[in-house]
């Protein structure tokens, strides 16, 4: 065996977009994927915090909830659309997301919140590979990101 060669051009490190097709609803869907130790999906719930209220509800998308493992969906973020004195307060209860303000508003109050959970079924943090699987994965998102760019655009 002769010895090994110098390290060529690797080229760029993956496509712009992965994505996770599952049966959702009874139809395939897309996610698109991030890169992270976890296999995470995430959503955004919007709600509104009721006029005299302190709290408002919303439930989480049933495709959301199918998607993830259970009882992995956390709250990330909440962000109301104006701002309240104090800590503005949110969690997922029951399939619901919870969103808990400080005092009430004296006008409707919209909360955006962002939602993680775990991908259903796939719950190891960084999976060990060898460097062939890792040449095939890469070849697999060259060869999918290239049949993505041969469909055309639909017009509107």
């Amino acid at each position: 065996m002769g010895r090994t060669g110098g390290t060529g051009n690797t080229g760029p490190t993956g496509p712009a977009k992965k994505t996770a097709i599952l049966q959702l609803g009874g139809q395939w869907r897309g996610l698109s994927c991030v890169e992270a130790p976890n296999t995470l999906f995430f959503d955004l719930a919007e709600l509104a915090i009721p006029v005299g209220q302190a709290e408002g509800q919303a439930a989480i998308d049933p495709l959301f909830v199918e998607a993830c493992q259970p009882d992995s969906i956390r709250v990330l973020s909440a962000q109301p659309d104006v701002p309240l004195a104090g800590t503005l307060g949110a969690c997922v209860e029951q399939g619901q997301v919870v969103v808990r303000a400080p005092t009430t508003a004296a006008r409707p109050v919209s909360v955006n919140v962002l939602l993680a959970g775990v991908r259903r079924n796939v719950t190891e943090r960084f999976p060990v590979y060898t460097e062939e699987q890792a040449l095939q994965n890469d070849a697999f998102w060259r060869q999918a990101v290239a049949a993505d760019a041969a469909v055309p655009a639909a017009s509107g």
